[in-house]
């Protein structure tokens, strides 16, 4: 089999330092991994970056070189996007898939596309759009601030944790808050031009108890997707909130690890 490489898309406002852990046991079963540090996404903790904020495009051309690094070198990649990273994350894919490499003759590409809770539009559907469906009490737009520069914080914190971390206590939910870094606000207008779900094979981790994309709406996604690509998606549940890479690591190893063999 060729090398391969696992690559984590943050979903907004994290870190790709939230996934240390995931990617350090990971490596304990001799896979390589590491998460991508979002354009969109700011420098460190509470703050944006200088210049325009990002779109949902640089993003998805920043994976896109990314995953070309790796393939460059003919490896086998799978993508595995949480939250708004699901849709730079599809966009990037176009040219990029194991089957259309392939068909050219070309070694390496991108084999599984895996999404944690993740917001998957249908092609001129922006992630913004998707929020817009979620009940108010649950939508997290409502606890979000954006400042001068036009980056997004949120607005009030506690809110956020309650959504975000629900899986946790309230004050170390809040904690957790303070590592988050601020998200460019035009990240969420921009539209799906590429369903890279059609062309690659999809997994799915459902989060049982998310309260800021709820289980229904993330099956609605699951269902779209087998119904746009004519083939099922790989799924598991699990019992967890929004972000299980920091509040049940091990849970998302273990997926990690069924998806990747």
């Amino acid at each position: 089999m060729p090398p391969s490489t696992v690559l984590f898309i943050p979903g907004s406002f994290t870190l790709p330092t939230a996934f240390d852990p995931i990617i350090t046991a990971l490596s304990t079963h001799n896979i390589s991994a590491r998460a991508l540090h979002l354009p969109s996404i700011g420098l460190a903790p509470n703050t944006g970056r200088s210049g325009p904020p990002p779109s949902m495009y640089s993003d998805a051309s920043f994976i896109a070189a990314e995953v070309q690094k790796e393939i460059d070198q003919g490896r086998d990649v799978t993508l595995i996007a949480h939250s708004y990273g699901g849709v730079p994350a599809t966009e990037s894919l176009k040219g990029l898939g194991k089957s259309e490499r392939e068909a050219q003759a070309k070694k390496g590409g991108v084999v599984r596309l895996g999404y944690i809770s993740a917001l998957v539009p249908r092609v001129g559907v922006a992630a913004g759009e998707v929020m817009a469906g979620v009940p108010e009490e649950s939508n997290l737009t409502g606890a979000l601030g954006v400042d001068e520069n036009g980056w997004l914080y949120p607005n009030p914190p506690s809110k956020c944790a309650a959504l975000l971390l629900s899986d946790l206590p309230q004050k170390e939910a809040e904690s957790a808050m303070e590592g988050l870094a601020r998200q460019s606000s035009v990240s969420f207008g921009g539209a799906l031009t590429y369903p890279g779900y059609k062309n690659v094979p999809v997994s799915y981790l459902v989060c049982e108890d998310d309260q800021a994309v709820p289980v229904e709406l993330q099956r609605e996604e699951i269902a779209m997707v087998e119904q746009e690509s004519g083939k099922l998606v790989d799924v598991k549940t699990i019992k967890t909130g929004h972000c299980p890479h920091i509040t049940a690591p091990d849970k998302v190893v273990e997926w990690v690890l069924s998806i990747s063999s």
